[in-house]
């Protein structure tokens, strides 16, 4: 099982949550089309914005991982 630590703040951009969840943007974007990862929150410019507490959630569903 493998740690993540998602910042404190209530929204996160995508660039940010790629990196803490250690995934290529490739990967990032099969997990969105599946279902996996819930719909960005807004965008701002060219990045996305997610809920962290939304991303949270849907990582403790499907994934072999515990949030911290």
């Amino acid at each position: 099982m493998k740690n993540i630590i998602l910042p404190a703040r209530p929204e996160v951009k995508q660039s940010e949550l790629i990196a803490e969840l250690n995934v290529s943007r490739v990967t990032f974007t099969k997990w969105r089309r599946a279902g996996r990862i819930p719909l960005p929150v807004r965008k701002i410019g060219r990045e996305q914005v997610y809920s962290t507490a939304a991303v949270a959630e849907a990582c403790r569903a499907f994934a072999s991982v515990r949030i911290v």
